[in-house]
């Protein structure tokens, strides 16, 4: 259960926040986002550093809540995603730092383990999948002309 209310929570605040008519044009930025994730955690759980705990439907040790719920916020990340280079640094770091927070409240709940792994490590990684992340978001704005 608790990751399909994950799920529903980052759909919610993605549906209040990116209006309706922006869901179109970022779509494929959240299917790129849900990808990295997927390369990401699917590697960390063949390398034992994780582990997700969930009964339910997985895919590469991943629960598919969890990694459906990158497609809207890959959506939500793209939308808010600056234009000057300092504020992209200060975003990327405010989003690797609140996803640590939400893993730290999965492991308080039950829903996510460290294995081999720590808190530190979680946010150089997420530092680093963001900025990849904003790597294909700038190229997508670029290349499609996309006005957010």
């Amino acid at each position: 259960m608790g990751w399909w209310s994950y799920l529903i929570i980052v759909s919610t605040i993605t549906l209040l926040f990116v209006p309706k008519n922006k869901w179109g044009k970022l779509f494929v930025l959240g299917l790129v986002g849900m990808v990295i994730i997927l390369a990401i955690d699917s590697a960390l759980i063949a390398l034992g550093a994780i582990k997700f705990n969930f009964a339910g439907l997985n895919a590469l040790g991943l629960p598919l809540p969890y990694w459906i719920s990158y497609i809207p916020g890959g959506i939500l990340f793209a939308h808010f995603y600056p234009t000057v280079w300092i504020q992209k640094f200060l975003y990327i770091l405010f989003a690797a730092v609140s996803f640590v927070f939400v893993e730290f409240i999965t492991i308080q709940i039950g829903l996510f383990q460290h294995l081999n792994w720590n808190i530190f490590n979680a946010i150089i990684l997420n530092i680093g999948g963001f900025t990849i992340y904003s790597w294909f978001t700038e190229f997508y704005f670029e290349r499609k002309r996309v006005q957010i």
